[in-house]
């Protein structure tokens, strides 16, 4: 159980992405997240390292989603 989410800049998702050898990333607004917006990352591959690691910065489930092949993970964060 989560007791409470850290928030987290888009930019620091974007710049880690890349690390993590995303090919796309941008934010969006989302009525699911506390913080209001999400970073949508897309990868060619199961991002299982990247997932894991923002779950346990963010301390909450990240979501990831396959479409034909490619997969996106969705972090929480602020939009300044």
């Amino acid at each position: 159980m989560v007791s409470f989410m850290r928030f987290v800049p888009y930019n620091l998702v974007q710049s880690i992405a890349v690390e993590f050898g995303a090919v796309e990333c941008y934010w969006r607004e989302s009525d699911v997240s506390f913080t209001g917006f999400v970073a949508e990352v897309w990868f060619d591959s199961l991002p299982k390292d990247f997932a894991l690691k923002w779950a346990s910065v963010v301390g909450y489930k990240v979501k990831i989603r396959c479409f034909k092949s490619h997969f996106a993970v969705s972090v929480p964060v602020v939009v300044d």
